[in-house]
């Protein structure tokens, strides 16, 4: 299916949303969403670039500046496009939009990263109940299509091979960022895109921070190193941790691994059409926990994935969401022990309508690979 008729069905779904969560119009921002529902979207920037989503039958409207128009007429399905040149007031023709909705008080709603330049003006010179549209763009952007977990599943693939150049360029000696360096560069000799944040390349007790970016530290016999990054194809994520040893590793390092590992396949195994969330957070933790670390898995058993690398559900304790056919999430258990090291393994899985979840990546995890 083309692009252009794939988002003009998704626009159809929010506009159905609109009207079940009693919305009159979504305003969205250039912003995933924006990319989601159009197949365009670009940065955020000084000039206003509004996608206006009305209740059926009114058609969406694209206000924008006059030097995008081409492209969106373009590449998008929609019609109605009110181009604004520099000098003139931007918010003239949003203002247009709204005056024709024929409500004095309309519900609006509004994505969350819009900027307040953009966002205050409105509410000030407009009447309305305003809300946020995640209880939309949530909805529709977390069950994932079979277009969309096609593409996901490749960049999956290329993951694997970077993470394979990876760990071949692990020994003693070399620094965190040269690895680091590496990973950017094979993902985009690959043909996707890296990261714009430095990878984690965390070795020895640098590994113990979960959100450490690789350094000048040098790898040495005896570490283990946490290597957690993330490429894209077409906007779309993967994510992938390992952890290996250099040389050989203490006797405990070599159980808070096994621990890890066996949690990681606890949680995939409750990864279930009909399970909660919090289920699978339970089934992770509670191994680390009779293993005796249980304080030292200190965050979320995982995070959803897509066109942003960290969105919903929210693989948490107690979280009741019920997990659908088509949710694609991460499943990333960790054992932390500040000033000596860290361990976590993660994949990101597919949930199905039947039988167990796809991993969209598979680079060999279940023994401590020592290099």
């Amino acid at each position: 299916m083309a692009m252009k008729d794939i988002s003009a069905t998704r626009l159809e779904r929010a506009q159905e949303l609109l009207v079940a969560n009693g919305i009159d119009l979504m305003i969205l921002t250039s912003s995933v969403d924006m990319l989601y529902l159009t197949g365009f979207t670009d940065e955020q920037r000084e000039r206003l670039m509004f996608l206006m989503v009305p209740r059926p039958p009114r058609e969406p409207v694209f206000v924008l500046p006059s030097l995008y128009e081409t492209e969106v007429r373009t590449r998008t399905p929609i019609k109605d496009i009110r181009a604004w040149g520099d000098g003139q007031d931007p918010f003239a023709p949003v203002l247009d939009v709204l005056g024709s909705l024929g409500r004095q008080e309309p519900v609006i709603a509004v994505d969350e990263v819009m900027f307040a330049r953009f966002l205050l003006p409105l509410v000030k010179r407009v009447r309305a109940a305003w809300t946020s549209a995640a209880s939309v763009m949530v909805k529709l952007r977390q069950t994932k299509d079979a277009q969309e977990i096609a593409v996901m599943k490749e960049v999956g693939r290329l993951t694997d091979e970077v993470m394979a150049r990876a760990v071949a360029a692990c020994r003693p000696g070399i620094e965190e960022l040269t690895v680091a360096q590496l990973i950017r560069k094979s993902f985009i000799e690959l043909g996707a895109e890296p990261t714009a944040v430095v990878p984690i390349v965390a070795t020895g007790p640098n590994g113990a921070m979960p959100h450490y970016r690789a350094g000048h530290r040098k790898m040495a016999r005896g570490d283990l190193v946490v290597m957690d990054f993330c490429g894209s194809i077409d906007g779309y994520w993967s994510d992938m941790t390992r952890t290996i040893g250099i040389g050989e590793v203490s006797e405990e390092a070599r159980l808070v691994y096994r621990l890890v590992a066996e949690a990681h396949r606890a949680g995939v195994g409750k990864c279930l059409a009909g399970n909660t969330c919090g289920e699978v957070d339970a089934a992770a933790r509670g191994i680390i926990a009779a293993g005796g670390y249980g304080e030292s898995f200190i965050h979320r058993t995982g995070h959803g994935l897509g066109l942003e690398i960290h969105e919903e559900p929210q693989i948490v304790g107690g979280n009741p969401q019920v997990l659908e056919p088509g949710s694609v999430f991460s499943v990333e258990p960790g054992i932390y022990l500040p000033g000596r090291f860290g361990v976590r393994i993660e994949d990101c899985v597919v949930v199905n309508p039947d039988g167990p979840a796809t991993e969209l990546t598979h680079f060999p995890h279940d023994e401590l690979i020592i290099v």
